[in-house]
């Protein structure tokens, strides 16, 4: 690499980076630890306390894997606006080691086929209106599960900022998809015994061929060098993890 621009490099500014020890997952879980009750997302006068976007993630992660089967290296497809709802499952989905997979929101039916066949995909996070740009997908690629999204779900605040036109004012379910719930029922809802409570519809399948996948485990190690710990396999999340709202006590726990 060249080494030019260090003539006119800031004297007191290091020259090179140290890149983190820790995932982003780790990093947030550290965040909700120290400053619990610090914003961390302000949405149309609605504010998100790092502990409640925290115990969002861990439980919308907790379903993912545990009702929807997703594992180390699957994809998960997230194909919505900015919103609350993208931040959670996002970071969620890195919990389970697997791959966040962002689609433009302005992308067609004919757009997302490319992107859905090429990665792979089998479980979508979308936006309640985005919905009919995806659901024609079911029958032509491993597409299997969609959780759909109401942005209006987090506007819990009156605010003197005008949501948009386009943003829904509640959310409606949609044959053959999964809900994310509203106001009562978002993923801090999601797992008392695996099983989302604030879901409008159970876990069913765009094509019913492959059951839900149960998993029982034990607490995975998610903390420090994540190039150094083992990988995070199926078994390694759900049931047993204290850090999930899922959790229930394990053999040997005490109640």
């Amino acid at each position: 690499m060249s080494e030019g621009h260090l003539e006119c490099w800031p004297r007191r500014m290091p020259r090179t980076l140290t890149l983190p020890r820790t995932s982003v997952c780790h990093n947030l879980k550290v965040s909700a630890e120290k400053y619990p009750e610090k914003t961390a997302i302000v949405y149309y006068g609605t504010r998100i306390s790092y502990k409640r976007l925290h115990d969002e993630v861990n439980a919308l992660a907790g379903y993912l894997q545990e009702d929807l089967g997703v594992e180390k290296g699957d994809r998960v497809v997230l194909y919505m606006q900015n919103s609350p709802q993208f931040v959670v499952a996002y970071y969620a989905t890195l919990r389970n080691d697997a791959v966040v997979v962002p689609m433009n929101p302005m992308h067609l039916t004919k757009d997302l086929r490319h992107y859905v066949e090429d990665s792979g995909a089998q479980v979508a996070i979308v936006g309640q209106e985005l919905y009919s740009q995806i659901s024609p997908l079911a029958n032509e690629s491993d597409l299997e599960y969609v959780i759909i999204a109401s942005y209006s779900d987090y506007l819990e605040m009156e605010t003197d900022l005008a949501p948009p036109d386009a943003l829904p004012t509640q959310g409606e379910e949609a044959e053959g998809a999964i809900s994310w719930g509203g106001p009562k029922g978002r993923a801090s809802a999601w797992g008392a015994h695996a099983r989302p409570q604030g879901l409008s519809l159970p876990a069913v399948h765009l094509r019913d061929h492959r059951p839900a996948q149960r998993m029982h485990a034990h607490p995975p190690d998610v903390t420090g060098d994540p190039r150094e710990r083992r990988p995070l396999g199926k078994h390694d999340v759900g049931q047993c993890d204290p850090h999930y709202a899922a959790a229930v006590p394990c053999d040997g726990d005490a109640a």
